[in-house]
């Protein structure tokens, strides 16, 4: 099954991105816009895993032992093409997520998972071959976008699939950030912050 860990937004969130994408989108003469539905920010793709490994990914996500944080959106970027663009809504550095990416990124490849090695740059894809008309001004979003607060305050294992044609994410674990209590002395803890931190 074809699996990543992501955060998941509220309806409200969506539909405020939504709205903003619509704009966007009738500034473009061509491209694919992403549908609310699939609104995430991943953390690691990790690609087709078997599913006697599913297990691994969850004991990892389980270990994970920090607070929920706030994302703020910031800016419109394009990664270049050459049948269109691919779209993204970029995030201000957030040193809470980038240790999270971290942590799970070396439990994983210590578990023996194949993953991207290429920096984690954290992002929205919102347009794949994507063509903006010259009128396009992404700085116009810079305001809307920065107005945008993320609660995030779970991680989740998420499949992705085609079913009948369509594009279905199913949620097949999900982990709350939190630190209970007597956190310095739990080992996981320790382990978290080395990784999270280096």
């Amino acid at each position: 099954m074809k699996l990543f860990i992501g955060i998941n937004f509220k309806k409200g969130i969506k539909y405020h991105i939504q709205d903003i994408i619509m704009d966007i989108k009738s500034y473009s003469s061509e491209g694919r816009f992403a549908s609310k539905d699939y609104l995430h920010l991943t953390i690691e793709y990790l690609g087709e895993i078997p599913d006697d490994n599913v297990n691994d990914i969850i004991n990892i996500m389980n270990k994970v032992i920090t607070r929920g944080f706030t994302l703020k959106m910031t800016n419109l970027g394009f990664f270049k093409k050459r049948t269109g663009d691919i779209l993204w809504i970029g995030f201000k550095e957030n040193k809470r997520l980038l240790g999270l990416h971290n942590y799970l990124h070396r439990m994983l490849i210590g578990k023996g998972f194949e993953l991207e090695s290429r920096p984690y740059i954290p992002h929205i894809t919102i347009g794949r071959d994507v063509i903006m008309k010259e009128n396009f001004d992404p700085d116009k979003y810079i305001k809307p976008l920065g107005r945008i607060r993320i609660k995030a305050n779970s991680i989740d294992l998420i499949k992705s699939e085609q079913v009948n044609g369509k594009l279905i994410y199913t949620i097949i674990h999900s982990k709350k950030l939190f630190i209970p209590r007597n956190y310095k002395n739990h080992k996981h803890y320790i382990m978290f912050m080395v990784l999270f931190l280096y």
